[in-house]
């Protein structure tokens, strides 16, 4: 899991918390209350509080960030056995974000928060046991605790065991219960099972072949952002599979592909504007896409070696200065994203 994950899922709690109050009234008090009324429980030695009060610390969530001071009270909470505390600590020195990265001492406090029942800590210390991280490495043990999260609807649980199912990791191969599974965390909105189930679908593994299903689900991944989703839609709005043909939203969804650095992506727009096929033909913009992917798509060098003996040195010219601008956009948009992050 990135840095940005570990991040935003200590933030979506300190969040919650933020708008959390035992008072029922009308009209609730002011936030500054609120975190007032929890760091005196939180002094007061209340653990539950010592929780809210450090994950709203180390995110900086209504108030200014001090992870270390998060860490500080969330360790208090912790002590006194608290599932939340635990895992967020587990989430912390396995991110190395704020203390030295410690993958042992990260899967100790997942391993006690996961058996206290916390969700997030189940599927996190399942992805360690199976990834082998801060751990050796147990395949049975990755897919007993992806399990115990999943039956409690963690949609990344969910999905990890789909994987787990669809390798054989840890359990007998069984593309069904992959499917089963990936349907579940789709279904919860988790965009890399929407692409699993997608693909699925549209294969016919482990279900019956469905390509409108599979559009459905491409276009749910899509829509949240997950590049192959998006690409995937655009190829079968491309061939019209599942979906009347449309090379303008074919175009559309590989664009925003590509925007996330796809190059496979390119690819296809490249190919698109040389093959005069409901797109308006330009050798220039379709030497730029192949230019900007021939270092990780072979076809896309064989095409611009095929089109430097076809166009003029001053059209080269122009498809590589297109090519360096649609580099920069990427990188810039790239960077962006990062950065919402």
């Amino acid at each position: 899991m990135s840095n940005a994950f570990y991040r935003q899922l200590i933030s979506a709690l300190a969040f919650l918390i933020s708008f959390s109050c035992t008072t029922i009234a009308a009209t609730p008090p002011p936030e500054t209350d609120i975190f007032k009324a929890h760091k005196a429980r939180a002094e007061a030695g209340e653990a539950d509080a010592q929780m809210m009060i450090g994950a709203s610390y180390f995110s900086g969530i209504g108030i200014p960030e001090d992870s270390q001071l998060g860490i500080s009270w969330l360790t208090k909470a912790a002590d006194q056995g608290q599932p939340k505390a635990l895992g967020m600590l587990g989430l912390i020195y396995l991110n190395g974000e704020g203390v030295a990265r410690d993958a042992s001492k990260g899967v100790s406090f997942l391993k006690r928060a996961a058996e206290r029942g916390n969700v997030e800590a189940q599927a996190h210390l399942g992805l360690c046991l199976k990834k082998g991280e801060g751990v050796e490495q147990d395949l049975a043990q990755a897919v007993f605790w992806y399990r115990k999260s999943a039956n409690q609807g963690y949609a990344m649980a969910q999905n990890n065991l789909g994987v787990c199912y669809e390798q054989g990791a840890g359990v007998e191969k069984n593309m069904p219960e992959a499917v089963k599974w990936w349907r579940q965390a789709a279904e919860n909105g988790w965009a890399e099972s929407q692409l699993n189930l997608a693909t699925c679908c549209y294969k016919g593994q482990g279900t019956p072949r469905d390509l409108a299903q599979a559009v459905f689900w491409f276009n749910k991944a899509a829509e949240q952002g997950h590049p192959r989703g998006q690409h995937s839609l655009g190829l079968c709005y491309m061939k019209g599979e599942g979906v009347t043909v449309s090379k303008e939203k074919a175009f559309f969804w590989l664009q925003k592909a590509s925007d996330q650095g796809l190059d496979v992506s390119n690819f296809v727009m490249g190919y698109m504007l040389i093959a005069d096929d409901g797109v308006v033909r330009n050798p220039i913009k379709a030497y730029a896409y192949f230019k900007i992917s021939e270092e990780t798509v072979p076809q896309s060098r064989i095409n611009v070696g095929r089109l430097e003996a076809e166009m003029s040195p001053a059209d080269i010219a122009k498809g590589k200065e297109h090519a360096l601008k649609l580099q920069k956009q990427i990188a810039e948009k790239i960077a962006a994203k990062k950065a919402r992050r």
